[in-house]
């Protein structure tokens, strides 16, 4: 990571949840900034909050520093779904990332329209 620094950019980790499930204690020190992929439940917002919540937590113990965003898909739920899940652990985050398509691209509309609310 300090090679990254001295170039002048901060280190993004993206792991899927099998990735993060097995390395998220040993990649949570390296990353500045750490995207959480929550799209896959996004739609059952009480198992979203209790995953979100527990590797926000074990991010958190290995580096408190981090930033952390969440990751929700506009092919997965709808816009309030999207913005119900974030809802629940928005206290705990620094932001959001977004997953389109073009398929999808007025979901993504709708969600931007309902979080700047």
């Amino acid at each position: 990571m300090t090679q990254t620094h001295n170039a002048g950019f901060n280190f993004v980790l993206v792991p899927d949840d099998s990735f993060n499930q097995q390395y998220i204690k040993q990649l949570a020190p390296n990353a500045d900034m750490y995207i959480l992929q929550g799209e896959n439940l996004e739609a059952n917002i009480p198992q979203f909050k209790i995953d979100m919540e527990s590797w926000i937590q074990t991010i958190r113990q290995g580096n408190s520093h981090a930033q952390i965003f969440i990751q929700v898909s506009t092919n997965k739920g709808n816009s309030q779904q999207m913005k119900q899940a974030l809802q629940s652990i928005t206290q705990q985050i620094n932001g959001i990332a977004a997953w389109t398509s073009p398929d999808t691209l007025s979901v993504l509309q709708q969600f931007v329209a309902v979080v700047r609310q």
